[in-house]
């Protein structure tokens, strides 16, 4: 993991970092240092020294400054040339910059990969805005409300309806509702569409997160995974927002998807007497004809409903998200770090055949919070472990059955 240390002139570093907190939530392995008017450049390399040792357990680190040339500029390249710890320096640093380094850490190979993506993210978000001339209002109001084309609603309401429950296309239950319709290969799908990969599976991630332990045994489904991730991920990317408003979208749409899915249940139970009259006449073109016109109501309502919630309402959810105030995004991001333990719970709770091997499963948490070690490693080391446990277990002993009596009980009872 690479550590980063944000620093600037005045309280340059504790604004950022409060944006940050904003947008991502708190952040690990992080260190904010401010060259308050008091301070003297000692003073700022003693605070430089010490955010750097605090991330010693980093594989390297890099340093936001906020002045190119500024005195906490020039103090992170003489720490860089020292040469104590891999280090990357960026000068002229802002908040966009930060925050793609901070999202991209977890699958950058080291600081200076981060460097590059920073200062891309950094160029492309700096805009200079003018305002329209006469006669181009129109044009500019309709080029920034169509976030989304038709084609890309379109394309999203068919894979929405290829991932849905009782679609008997592509390879069925199996491929579509345990493939297709999971959100994390749903947020990258999205993403493709979109063109936005990298978000779109960060917040596939986030929202499959939340239904991880959902069982959906027979009909029964205690939420509708399929809008949550062909309708609140979308919605959510077309209108500039991020994971956790993904979240904030997905967790409501889960349960007004799930009338919808009763409702097509519903007339879907039509088809099956169609077919069962077909069999008593002995017509199987019948029998056939009554399994796929099963499927008409389905893509309709789910391909349908998809397309124009995903078409009409990215308006809707950006003004949403925008307008949301700061305390239920707050809520949200919160909440979507605590429903994904309640999911991961529940599945241990199903998977887990002895209470004793919650134990393993605290010592993973020891180690991944306590170490530097990857969820690559983790999951390497965790593998290794089950196949010595399943090798020290070694097959089962054979059950003896218990002798059976053959003295016959008296039914008569002495008085």
């Amino acid at each position: 993991m690479t550590g980063m240390i944000v620093t600037g002139h005045g309280s340059f570093a504790t604004g950022i970092t409060s944006g940050l907190r904003l947008l991502a939530g708190e952040p690990a392995y992080y260190e904010m240092v401010d060259f308050l008017p008091e301070d003297s450049v000692e003073v700022l390399a003693g605070k430089l020294k010490g955010a750097a040792d605090r991330l010693a357990d980093c594989q390297d680190i890099i340093i936001y400054a906020d002045l190119t040339g500024g005195s906490p500029f020039n103090v992170s390249i003489r720490m860089k040339m020292e040469g104590q710890m891999p280090m990357e320096v960026i000068g002229g640093a802002n908040l966009p910059m930060i925050l793609d380094g901070y999202l991209a850490r977890e699958g950058a190979k080291d600081a200076e990969t981060l460097a590059r993506s920073g200062l891309t993210a950094g160029r492309e978000a700096m805009v200079w805005f003018q305002v329209p001339e006469e006669g181009a209002d129109d044009e500019y109001e309709e080029s920034e409300d169509k976030n989304m084309t038709f084609f890309q609603a379109l394309l999203i309401g068919l894979f929405a309806y290829l991932g849905s429950k009782r679609t008997p296309w592509f390879f069925g239950v199996t491929g579509g509702w345990n493939m297709i319709g999971r959100p994390l290969v749903a947020g990258l799908i999205v993403g493709l569409v979109l063109g936005d990969v990298r978000n779109g599976v960060i917040a596939g991630a986030m929202v499959q997160a939340l239904f991880i332990g959902q069982i959906t045994p027979g009909g029964a489904m205690p939420a509708d995974v399929n809008w949550a991730a062909y309708v609140g991920i979308p919605l959510a990317l077309a209108a500039g927002g991020t994971g956790e408003q993904a979240v904030a979208l997905s967790v409501p749409l889960s349960m007004l998807g799930l009338g919808l899915f009763n409702f097509i249940m519903t007339i879907n139970a039509y088809f099956p007497h169609m077919g069962d009259k077909a069999a008593a006449k002995g017509d199987g073109r019948g029998i056939h004809r009554a399994t796929y016109l099963a499927a008409v109501p389905s893509f309709i309502l789910r391909a349908g409903s998809a397309m124009l919630l995903c078409y009409l309402g990215t308006p809707v959810a950006e003004m949403l998200i925008n307008n949301m105030p700061a305390g239920m995004l707050h809520f949200f991001e919160v909440a979507g770090k605590m429903l994904p333990a309640i999911g991961f719970a529940m599945l241990l709770k199903q998977s887990l055949s002895k209470q004793w091997m919650l134990v393993l499963f605290l010592l993973g948490w020891v180690m991944i919070g306590a170490t530097s070690m990857s969820v690559t490693a983790l999951a390497i080391f965790a593998t290794a472990v089950a196949i010595i446990f399943v090798m020290a277990q070694g097959s089962a002993p054979a059950t003896v059955p218990a002798p059976q009596s053959t003295e016959e009980e008296d039914d008569c009872y002495e008085e």
